[in-house]
């Protein structure tokens, strides 16, 4: 082999020189990961569903929430080791809505009711009568609380902690679920029969 002088110097010079570079791009991709994760929790976040259902769902929490119509209870279900607890209720509920601040509102549909749940204690909170056979539930950026009643063919907007009543609207026959528009500006409300979507807008005081 022929030894060049100073070969052997040049290869350590250059491997001393790749070892900052190798701990820089470490810590880029190290920064990079908490980036992305972080981008990840905020965009569950924002894409938590703010409309209800028969199983509400808490990814973060690995909770699940069911609206028990035969059994008139709702149960909570601690994923993955299938754990139970359930509240008695006073008459079938319809569907939960998980709210922020550890607490649910459910749809009494049996005693035409809206009730908020403490999932801490899974104690009940409030109650309100609303239009006859209250189905599905949103809850807006304000904070406000949306209420379908089937056979009363209304839309109730509650005050989401006491739930006071704000105001009511009339819409086309059995509206049943509701999706709120990205901007928080309209509520589109789909109906059991017929072929009508309801949009009912919710910065207009008319609505």
């Amino acid at each position: 082999m022929l030894d060049v002088p100073g070969h052997a110097r040049s290869a350590r010079t250059a491997a001393s020189a790749r070892r900052p570079l190798f701990f820089a791009l470490a810590t880029l991709a190290a920064s990079c990961t908490v980036l992305l994760a972080s981008v990840d929790a905020a965009a569950r976040t924002a894409s938590r569903p703010r409309a209800s259902g028969s199983v509400a769902l808490d990814e973060d929490a690995a909770h699940a929430f069911v609206a028990d119509v035969d059994n008139q209870a709702l149960h909570e279900i601690t994923l993955p080791s299938g754990e139970v607890r359930s509240l008695a209720l006073p008459c079938a509920p319809e569907q939960v809505l998980i709210l922020e601040d550890q607490r649910l509102a459910v749809t009494l549909r049996g005693c035409d009711r809206v009730a908020i749940v403490d999932r801490r204690t899974l104690e009940t909170l409030a109650t309100a009568s609303v239009a006859p056979d209250p189905w599905g539930l949103a809850q807006t950026s304000s904070g406000e609380l949306l209420v379908t009643s089937a056979f009363g063919r209304t839309l109730t907007a509650l005050d989401g902690r006491t739930l006071a009543p704000h105001w009511a609207v009339g819409t086309a026959r059995e509206p049943r679920s509701i999706t709120l528009s990205p901007d928080g500006t309209h509520a589109w409300i789909t109906h059991l029969v017929g072929s009508s979507l309801s949009v009912v807008d919710l910065a207009s005081e008319a609505h």
